[in-house]
Order: C-alpha cells, then sequence, then structure tokens
C-alpha cells in the first residue's frame, strides 16, 4: 500500500468523521425514538443519518460495505477492500439518554477499544498523574456517580416503569356467569 493510498484513505476517514460528528450534533442524548430490529436491537434515525453521511464518504468503486443499519450486500465478499460499520455504537444507552460516565482528563481516562496507543497514553498520563491530582480525579468520579446514580432515584425510576408498563398491559377478564349466553 503507498503512503499517497494511506494518506488519501486517512483523509477519508478524517473527512467522514467530521461530517458524522455534524450530523450525530443534531441529536439529543434520550430524547430520540427508536425502532427495533430483529434480535430486539434498537435503531434510530441517527444511526442511520450517521450511516448514510459515512457511506457516502468512505464507500468508493471497487469497495465493500458492511453495516449494521444496511441491508448486507454479500458482492462485498468480492472486494479487496471493506468498511465494516457501526455507525452509532451504544445505540440503547443513546435513546436511554445515558451520557458518558467517565469525562476524560476530570474523572478518569477514556480510550477506544483496540487502540493500544491510547491505552498506551491513558497509561502513561495516570502513572504520571501526582497522588494528589489522582485523589482529586477519584472523588469527582465518586461525587458524579452519586449524584447520577442515587438510590432513591433509580428505585423510583423504575417504580414509573413498572407502574406505566402495568397500565399499558390490557389483561382480558374472565367472562362472568351472567356475560355468559
Amino acid at each position: 500500500m503507498s503512503s499517497s493510498f494511506q494518506a488519501e484513505t486517512l483523509q477519508r476517514i478524517h473527512s467522514a468523521l467530521e461530517s458524522a460528528r455534524e450530523i450525530f450534533a443534531r441529536f439529543t442524548l434520550g430524547a430520540i425514538e427508536a425502532e427495533y430490529k430483529a434480535g430486539h436491537d434498537p435503531v434510530t434515525e441517527a444511526d442511520r443519518a450517521v450511516d448514510a453521511v459515512l457511506r457516502h464518504e468512505l464507500l468508493r468503486a471497487g469497495e465493500g460495505w458492511l453495516s449494521e443499519e444496511s441491508v448486507d450486500d454479500l458482492s462485498r465478499l468480492e472486494k479487496k477492500r471493506v468498511w465494516i460499520v457501526d455507525p452509532l455504537d451504544g445505540t440503547r444507552v443513546f435513546v436511554a439518554g445515558i451520557p458518558e460516565l467517565v469525562r476524560p482528563g476530570e474523572d478518569g481516562w477514556l480510550f477506544p477499544a483496540g487502540d493500544v496507543d491510547a491505552l498506551a497514553a491513558a497509561m502513561r498520563d495516570c502513572l504520571e498523574a501526582t497522588p494528589e491530582a489522582l485523589a482529586r480525579m477519584g472523588e469527582r468520579a465518586r461525587e458524579r456517580v452519586l449524584r447520577r446514580h442515587d438510590v432513591d432515584t433509580e428505585a423510583a425510576k423504575l417504580v414509573a416503569l413498572f407502574a406505566a408498563s402495568a397500565a399499558a398491559r390490557v389483561v382480558p377478564r374472565p367472562a362472568t356467569a351472567e356475560a355468559r349466553p
């Protein structure tokens, strides 16, 4: 693979991610309707919109595409390059309105799964942080968890969910003797 080909590919990826970020910014965490695919996996307008922009920006003639949000085209198996995409990893969490718990640099470190360099950088940052800085981060994390995951608040949410579910469920009553012909 030539360095110019790699550079062009990286530019495509960068451009696609910027476009996807702009599209995704139109949607609000927890304020989006979901439909359900086979297997009860949620899919939203955000999933589809991001998938469409990524496909438009990344896919070129002679390349294949495999995405959670589009019909699989088996001709991809004949291609030398196939883009494998999950446009919105964590759709369930997004629909439920659960924001990321860790804020990088404030109360922890995040890095993409499988990114060894990012993991090494996060480990280096952690090892280079002073004990005082780590203690402050830990305290901020503890406060954030307690604020966002209070047992009474979570119990109230569950009670409301059960009540709404019970109210929505219609249970047929057996016919009484008077109602029978």
